[in-house]
């Protein structure tokens, strides 16, 4: 019983889990073990190099582990972040026009939001 468990949340965990992030001429590609999903470009309209210690306390309804760091979180006083990260270093955040913030964790942030036209906003989010 414990074995089907621990592997049905592996798959999970493997289905939802990023493995890269690609720019192109239309924006943001996330990808995943067997899917893709896109962010628009011109949907992004600010970005944040953070620190994740800065995002605390977040209420989790995700994955938080080895396979990285991904779901919804819940931020009191600030809303609904969609966290899709492979490393809890490196992140950026990305506030959309019509959804909630995305979470992300490009291996170099400076060329990440260069390859996608933005300039890190200044000053933390808070």
């Amino acid at each position: 019983m414990a074995a089907g468990i621990a592997l049905i949340l592996t798959l999970m965990a493997g289905w939802f889990r990023p493995i890269a992030y690609e720019v192109d001429s239309e924006g943001l590609r996330i990808i995943y073990p067997m899917r893709w999903r896109r962010i628009v470009r011109q949907k992004i309209v600010k970005a944040w190099r953070l620190d994740y210690r800065t995002l605390s306390p977040m209420i989790r309804v995700g994955v938080g582990g080895f396979l990285g760091i991904f779901g919804m979180f819940y931020r009191p006083g600030k809303g609904w972040v969609d966290v899709s990260v492979t490393s809890a270093r490196d992140l950026v955040l990305l506030e959309r026009q019509d959804s909630c913030p995305l979470l992300l964790s490009p291996q170099d942030p400076a060329a990440f939001l260069r390859s996608l036209g933005m300039t890190p906003e200044p000053g933390p989010y808070v």
